[in-house]
């Protein structure tokens, strides 16, 4: 997260610094602690341009190997800004470092960090905390636009949902919008390196364009389960009238530059999400038994022949088997019956019953003889929570939809786990879930035998 942090305020550093005071940004740069001036000082300022054209280009390819999209947007940052500095030194290339001014030397020592920066994005976990620093509409209103200077600031929508008609990508630099009395632009576009004519330009502000591309103009079909990368070249051509000696004639003066940059298209599509539930497992362990004792007598003392002799029972009721077990029921698994105190009379055991769900043990005697005590002990289990595991459920997701998973009624952590599309990995658990995630969890709702978790995948290109 750091370095990408400082891959942002170093692009914004340099992309600006020709406007701002060397000091300051002089200062900004010491902070990131990357390349000195020492380091370049015997460097072309035109080698210093082509190792970050150099560095994007390895960008791209590692997005084409990776396949993480996100890296061809720190390459497209890193383009326009050589491309800008390239137009406002043009004349100095060949001058070395030690050569240029301190406003020159701040702006290229900010175009170096960036370069050293972007490298190391290649080694790391790239994710979309690190994608949210590479947003530039900042810097929209801090940069002049001059004619001497042309600044292609800001390419804007180059992330697009498939299924759309038309493609909309906002272009802000010098010039590039509304014509004037004194300056005029024409917009080329080439796609994938072939020139097109099928699209329209919307300026709505001096500085500020629309180009309007149709779909069928920038593929032949829809990406169905990966990102589309399409390269966009503007070529620029820029017309300036300049009055000479007052109003006696005036002079036009014409500059071109061309800039290319990545649109990615993106399927509904985003990828499988996992969605694994730590839960408690709850199930029966032995416990303490149970006792209950009663005590009678039934003696005959006289005419005893056909003395029958009198019934009693001793019960142990408890939770037993219910459809809604709660942590702390018992249930009885076994039973016995014995005499454990009085006369060694002979009185009739009925035996004993466990009712059908377990909650009930019964000791029936027929008492027949003096004063005699039976025991009912009962065998028990305990509900109780006996371990904590992992269930896994993986589901294809969509960018803008939500998905309903189910999972267990006593989970008490959710992790999710997920390589999107984009590039982005994903590796969070929902109480680590905020606003800047992809991912993320709408609702939580408890059903009657467990909870559905709704989760929704943000639209990459807001």
């Amino acid at each position: 997260m750091k370095i990408a942090i400082n891959l942002f305020l170093l692009l914004f550093s340099f992309t600006c610094s020709f406007y701002l005071k060397a000091e300051a940004i002089t200062a900004g740069i010491v902070a990131g602690g990357k390349i000195t001036a020492t380091v370049l000082a015997e460097q072309t300022v035109g080698k210093i341009i082509q190792d970050a054209r150099d560095e994007a280009q390895t960008l791209i390819a590692e997005a084409e190997r990776s396949g993480n999209v996100l890296l061809i947007r720190a390459a497209d940052q890193l383009n326009l800004s050589a491309d800008n500095i390239m137009r406002q030194l043009d004349g100095q290339l060949s001058k070395t470092f030690k050569q240029v001014n301190q406003t020159t030397k701040s702006m290229l020592l900010g175009l170096a960090n960036a370069t050293s920066t972007a490298t190391s994005l290649m080694n790391q976990a790239y994710t979309f905390k690190d994608t949210l620093t590479l947003d530039t509409r900042a810097i929209l209103g801090n940069i002049p636009f001059v004619k001497e200077k042309l600044v292609l600031q800001r390419v804007a929508g180059l992330s697009a949902i498939v299924g759309r008609p038309e493609y909309e990508i906002t272009l802000i630099g010098s010039y590039v919008g509304l014509p004037g009395s004194d300056h005029s632009t024409e917009i080329s576009i080439q796609i994938d390196g072939r020139k097109v004519d099928n699209f329209r330009t919307e300026p709505s502000e001096i500085h500020v364009t629309k180009i309007i591309i149709p779909e069928t103009v920038l593929m032949d079909s829809e990406p169905q389960k990966g990102a589309l990368r399409i390269p966009v070249t503007f070529d620029i051509k820029q017309t300036f009238d300049e009055r000479v000696l007052g109003f006696l004639w005036k002079t036009k003066t014409t500059k071109s530059y061309s800039s290319t940059v990545t649109l990615t298209v993106y399927p509904r599509y985003a990828g499988e999400l996992e969605v694994i539930a730590r839960h408690l497992e709850y199930g029966w362990v032995q416990d303490e038994p149970m006792q209950r004792s009663m005590t009678h007598e039934a003696h005959c003392s006289r005419k005893c022949g056909d003395w029958y002799g009198k019934v009693y029972s001793v019960s142990i009721d408890t939770n037993g088997n219910r459809s809604d077990q709660v942590v702390g029921d018992r249930r009885i698994t076994s039973a016995d019956c014995s005499k454990t105190a009085g006369t060694n009379g002979h009185s009739v055991s009925h035996g004993v019953t466990i009712s059908e769900d377990k909650s009930k043990a019964t000791c029936t005697i027929r008492f027949r003889t003096r004063t005699q005590t039976y025991t009912l002990t009962t065998q028990m289990e305990r509900y109780q929570e006996v371990n904590e595991v992992d269930s896994s459920i993986t589901s294809p997701v969509f960018f803008g939809k939500s998905v309903e998973v189910r999972i267990p009624k006593s989970t008490q952590l959710v992790l999710l786990k997920s390589k999107l599309i984009t590039g982005e990995e994903v590796d969070l658990i929902d109480t680590e879930i905020d606003a800047r995630s992809p991912i993320q969890i709408v609702k939580t709702i408890d059903n009657l035998a467990d909870k559905s978790v709704f989760i929704n995948i943000k639209d990459p290109t807001q």
